[in-house]
């Protein structure tokens, strides 16, 4: 049971508080995912809020009077979330909440991972599956390319579920509601690209041993993986994030 704060117990003050909160929502369950922004940040009404979305139709227009009335300052911005640079929208920190298209909702995430110094937290809906997989751990079929990226730059906390009959109209998946708060950025790399490179390779031939599946990447497969410590007969699977990072690291400074 997940227990959501009531609204106004605990605000921050302004001058603590993250200076945007980005919503980049589906259109039938954006009046929700404004909601659900209020009630997990507690958002003061005197910091900036923007809410994304794609639709400008006469429903929109009536429900996007309805947020204001709930959510005080608001600036709407009618756009593409995959064509929006969440910079633009205000300082840093920002604060994301996000209702994801769930066929994007990957692409956006990972563009967002490599921002990840500009941000405060990300609390994103998703299919249960790719929840599942942000959080999974090693040696377990969930565990792929997303969850490296994802545990590196962010801790992973599951809020809760939230079953089709919340939406309209129904999907046909359960979704997920997760908070990603990135690490500090000395526990990160400064540039994800190498560790982008080398989990594309590692997975994109799961079930190939390493020293087969990183063989486009380095010169000498099996003397780097032993140099590591690391077995080049193991397979993606197995590894952990920290070894991922430290094969990331003999592709620096990456071309």
């Amino acid at each position: 049971d997940i227990h959501m704060p009531r609204r106004g117990a605990g605000r921050p003050h302004a001058a603590e508080a993250p200076a945007t909160v980005a919503n980049m929502l589906r259109p039938e369950t954006s009046r929700f995912a404004v909601l659900l922004s209020d009630q997990v940040f507690h958002h003061p009404r005197d910091v900036p809020l923007v809410f994304i979305r794609s639709t400008g139709d006469e429903a929109a227009q009536r429900q996007r009077r309805g947020v204001v009335r709930i959510l005080g300052q608001l600036r709407i911005v009618n756009a593409d979330a995959l064509a929006t640079d969440v910079a633009s929208l205000g300082p840093a920190p920002r604060r994301i909440v996000a209702n994801l298209p769930y066929n994007i909702s990957t692409v956006l995430l990972v563009r967002w991972l490599h921002a990840a110094g500009d941000l405060a937290d990300m609390v994103l809906m998703f299919q249960k599956e790719v929840v599942d997989r942000l959080a999974a751990s090693p040696r377990s079929k969930d565990y792929g390319r997303l969850s490296v990226l994802t545990q590196h730059v962010c801790t992973v906390q599951r809020l809760f579920e939230i079953a089709p009959t919340a939406f309209v109209p129904p999907p046909k998946v359960v979704s997920s509601v997760v908070r990603l708060t990135p690490r500090p950025a000395a526990e990160r790399l400064a540039d994800l690209r190498p560790l982008e490179k080398v989990t594309a390779a590692a997975f994109g031939q799961r079930r190939k041993m390493l020293r087969g599946s990183l063989s486009s990447l380095l010169a000498d497969p099996v003397a780097s993986l032993e140099g590591l410590g690391i077995a080049p007969t193991a397979r993606a699977e197995e590894l952990t994030v920290a070894d991922f990072v430290r094969l990331a690291a003999l592709l620096t400074p990456f071309a």
